[in-house]
């Protein structure tokens, strides 16, 4: 960058536009919300890294050490400089902040103490949509699909479905794989700068609104629970046609059985308690209980899991 004047910062610096808003982003989304996979997913994208950060490191950091005053690292830190080249924002690099904050102390002495263990990473927020029938092949492009949808936070999904008691009927996954669901496409709504830790706690507290027995396909349905979530941590809904029919039934609710209008839930589940080591992790599934899935508590920590998944959408028609 030239100095030109007063014209301390290039028009890149300047600029309104967000780093998210350019086609090396569009790549990575287009990969977050689509990945191939050689067993389920042969049409998904394929993410082609380059190596251009390995590359000649030794000639960069010699010229480091000849040039301090072109770079943040000193004499001593340049060994570190191979982890600052390859630095991205989602890998959250220690050194990197507290190279930052050294060299701003000098700017700002008597000022505000700059925290450089405080993380300023954001997380991809997604809406996985899933098929509750096969017609959905031709209903889809009619815009008269059924879906059931969950979001992905931290590498886990969360979605909310039906149970007889009056405790949280929201459930964690993992991601793309919720048990008797054909998974369709990945959507990208945002980002969120919560920690594993904070989204945890929001998760959980958001849980004690979603009680199993008050779910309904028109009135309360797992895509109301994702659109809560995703206007919680991004400020904006989940695409309008995930939820069409119960939007539709809202308005002809002779549409849909007299049953599923009457009462959203049949057969109980058979609840067991979870152990304090179960609460110390966020839990996972395995293959050998693929069927069952972890129930969020509500704010009183009565966790529970269930032998017998929630019921969904799919159940109750």
């Amino acid at each position: 960058m030239a100095y030109q004047g007063s014209h301390l910062l290039s028009m890149k610096a300047t600029s309104n536009g967000h780093g998210e808003n350019s086609s090396y982003f569009d790549g990575w989304k287009a990969y977050d919300m689509n990945p191939f996979d050689p067993r389920h997913n042969r049409g998904g994208v394929i993410q082609m890294g380059l190596a251009e950060n390995q590359l000649s490191l030794d000639v960069i950091e010699e010229w480091s050490k000849n040039h301090p005053e072109a770079s943040i690292c000193t004499q001593a830190g340049a060994s570190q400089f191979k982890r600052i080249a390859n630095f991205q924002y989602y890998h959250d690099l220690p050194e990197f902040r507290k190279a930052i904050q050294g060299r701003l102390a000098g700017f700002a002495a008597g000022g505000e103490e700059m925290d450089a263990g405080r993380e300023g990473t954001v997380t991809p927020v997604l809406l996985n949509v899933y098929d509750l029938t096969p017609a959905n092949d031709y209903l889809y492009w009619l815009g008269f699909g059924v879906f059931h949808s969950g979001i992905e936070v931290h590498g886990m999904e969360y979605g909310f479905g039906a149970h007889d008691f009056p405790s949280s009927g929201v459930f964690e996954v993992e991601s793309k794989s919720c048990p008797g669901f054909v998974y369709r496409k990945s959507l990208w709504l945002g980002t969120t700068d919560m920690s594993q830790e904070e989204f945890r706690s929001f998760i959980e507290k958001l849980a004690g609104k979603y009680h199993g027995n008050s779910y309904h396909l028109i009135s309360k349905n797992c895509n109301h629970f994702t659109d809560d979530v995703c206007k919680n941590l991004t400020g904006k809904p989940i695409p309008g046609w995930v939820n069409r029919l119960a939007r539709v039934g809202s308005f002809f609710d002779c549409l849909l059985p007299e049953s599923v209008q009457v009462s959203p839930v049949g057969r109980v589940p058979t609840l067991r308690a979870i152990t304090d080591d179960d609460l110390d992790s966020i839990s996972t599934i395995s293959d050998s209980d693929e069927e069952d899935k972890h129930l969020l508590p509500a704010p009183s920590n009565d966790l529970h899991s269930v032998d017998v998944p929630p019921k969904l959408a799919k159940d109750l028609l």
